[in-house]
């Protein structure tokens, strides 16, 4: 299958011949260590969690749906795919995700109104604002790690980095949720390289 050599992965992989070497790293939840990645490591005594991601995050998601904690009694978690019917990626874990199918909207479209589904009590602020189509200033980190914190609620946002900007933005600045509740990352730009 080729996907073009638009993307840094794409063309490596395009031109690659046998010998080339590849790197892979993977963030690992169980590793002790100091943290340099953005593992997936919410709180000890967490009970209610936000996950939201895209198709490029999916096999994260789907990691952490599988190895939930036992103390999560409240779980949300949203996913946008490029169309209808590409959940079964998910595997085991597709019944516990709410699909989100772009079907021609721009990536992350979808993604942020999901913050207005929500029935956690930490985002019942949203459904107060004027709505959700707002501008986020371009500075806005798109890269946040949580820290090390106790708490019963934690978001974990992986997407398309303006949708990512903007789903930081509304969990921290209007729904006063502190740094320690959210970790945001974004994996990609819609038409630009990452940098």
């Amino acid at each position: 299958m080729e996907h073009g050599v638009d993307g840094p992965a794409s063309a490596w992989a395009f031109h690659a011949k046998a010998g080339d070497l590849l790197q892979i790293a993977h963030p690992s939840g169980i590793f002790e260590g100091r943290r340099v990645g953005f593992e997936w490591r919410p709180p000890e005594d967490v009970t209610r969690l936000l996950l939201m991601g895209d198709e490029t995050s999916l096999p994260a998601i789907s990691n952490i749906l599988a190895t939930m904690p036992d103390t999560a009694t409240s779980v949300e978690c949203f996913v946008e795919v490029p169309r209808s019917g590409d959940d079964a990626a998910a595997g085991d874990v597709a019944s516990q995700i709410t699909w989100l199918p772009r079907d021609g909207d721009a990536p992350g479209t979808k993604l942020k109104r999901a913050l207005g589904y929500s029935q956690m009590p930490e985002l019942a602020r949203l459904k107060q604002l004027h709505g959700l189509d707002k501008r986020v200033a371009a500075d806005e980190r798109m890269w946040h790690p949580s820290s090390e914190t106790h708490g019963p609620f934690y978001a974990w946002v992986a997407a398309e980095g303006n949708a990512v900007k903007y789903i930081r933005h509304a969990l921290m600045k209007d729904c006063n949720l502190p740094k320690s509740a959210v970790s945001t990352m974004g994996y990609w730009y819609l038409g630009r390289p990452f940098s």
